[in-house]
């Protein structure tokens, strides 16, 4: 293993310029804005994302722009620290009969003490319904291609050599081991019951985290146990498929649970213990009425009727 990483030290190293550039550094405050559906169906809604870094003990105020006939519906704002910086998103949903729409430049306040930035966004485009786009620009021909850089053909070498020594340790560690047995899977009840207890001990968790825990938890059992793909599914193909399935209980409970948990990760709903109790309550419940599919499948004895 010395020799290999020795052998990928000296490609990279050869690979690399003479003369290495500085490493440029994040500014104070970077603000990005981004319209995620520019165009959606009637009776839809689109999403603006406004993501403003800062390093530590800046505040950030986003103030959407008044526009006739679009309405921008806030979510709780998000925040996250990482090596000294701070992220704060927000989201807005937006809604509006059917037409198009120009968002104009608005502010993004951002305020450390006596100090004060102020952003000015782009404009953005937004159409509902099968509107004509708003924007002039759409159909003019894009900009000129950035001349070709060396890196993507020395990094594609570098890479080819990476994976061909990855394949090479890899078909020796398969042979090495090619007699242990993977470890199986826990029943799916019991996989189920534990990821619940471990989320509900982590006291850490926010309400957007416990719900997308408690709807991976239910759809990863409903997967596994009435074997369809519960997990790549939206909760109305799942309710759509679960209409069809053979399981103890009222399709209500499947319901209940999904929509539960798709107001709080995506409508912004507020949960609170007592919702996530009885959320976990009737997962609990759901899970012991169906229990796993070894459980509920005959066992052959392996002797006849008559036999001593």
């Amino acid at each position: 293993m010395k020799l290999i990483a020795a052998f990928l030290i000296s490609i990279f190293v050869g690979c690399a310029p003479s003369e290495m550039s500085p490493v440029e550094q994040p500014g104070e405050v970077i603000v990005n804005t981004e319209l995620q559906r520019r165009q959606v169906a009637s009776g839809e809604s689109g999403l603006l994302v406004v993501t403003v870094d800062t390093k530590d003990g800046w505040s950030a105020e986003v103030t959407p722009p008044l526009v006739d006939g679009l309405i921008f519906e806030p979510v709780p704002m998000q925040v996250s620290e990482t090596f000294g910086r701070r992220t704060a998103t927000f989201e807005f949903h937006l809604e509006g009969e059917d037409g198009a729409y120009v968002i104009p430049s608005f502010t993004v306040a951002v305020e450390r003490g006596d100090e004060s930035l102020v952003n000015e966004t782009p404009t953005l485009f937004f159409d509902v319904g099968s509107s004509r786009f708003s924007s002039d620009l759409m159909g003019l021909s894009t900009a000129p291609p950035r001349p070709e850089s060396p890196w993507p053909k020395r990094l594609g070498l570098a890479a080819i050599i990476v994976i061909a020594i990855g394949l090479i340790v890899a078909l020796y560690r398969w042979l090495k081991q090619r007699a242990a047995q993977p470890k199986p899977l826990p029943p799916e009840d019991e996989e189920a019951l534990l990821a619940w207890e471990l989320v509900c001990g982590d006291s850490s968790l926010t309400d957007h985290e416990r719900a997308l825990a408690l709807s991976r938890i239910f759809r990863r059992y409903l997967e596994r146990r009435f074997l369809f793909g519960a997990s790549a599914m939206t909760s109305s193909e799942v309710l759509s498929y679960s209409a069809e399935v053979d399981f103890t209980g009222d399709i209500s409970d499947v319901e209940r649970l999904l929509s539960a948990t798709d107001l709080i990760k995506f409508a912004g709903r507020r949960g609170g213990v007592q919702l996530f109790t009885d959320l976990g309550t009737e997962l609990v419940e759901f899970i012991s009425n169906n229990g796993n599919i070894s459980s509920v499948q005959p066992v052959s004895s392996g002797s006849e009727s008559g036999d001593v």
